[in-house]
């Protein structure tokens, strides 16, 4: 049991606020023994994707060719 129970009153409420750090959640799950259970304002967060290490050697090997180049044409002028 997360929170206690009700007692059928309009003004109890409860805010509750679910953080994991690691892993994955597949579900979440609200469950009421009563007549009446209500939830809102549900928001996330997506999980940023981290490149792989191997786009940035190759980002990596493109940045210096590109300054190469670039310093090369400025040197010829």
């Amino acid at each position: 049991m997360l929170i206690p129970p009700g007692n059928g009153s309009w003004a109890l409420s409860e805010y509750v606020n679910f953080s994991v750090s690691g892993g994955a959640v597949d579900r979440i799950v609200l469950t009421s023994g009563t007549a009446a259970l209500e939830s809102d304002n549900h928001a996330y967060i997506a999980a940023i994707a981290t490149p792989e290490p191997a786009s940035l050697a190759l980002t990596g090997v493109g940045l210096v060719l590109v300054s190469f180049v670039g310093r090369r044409k400025r040197l010829n002028r």
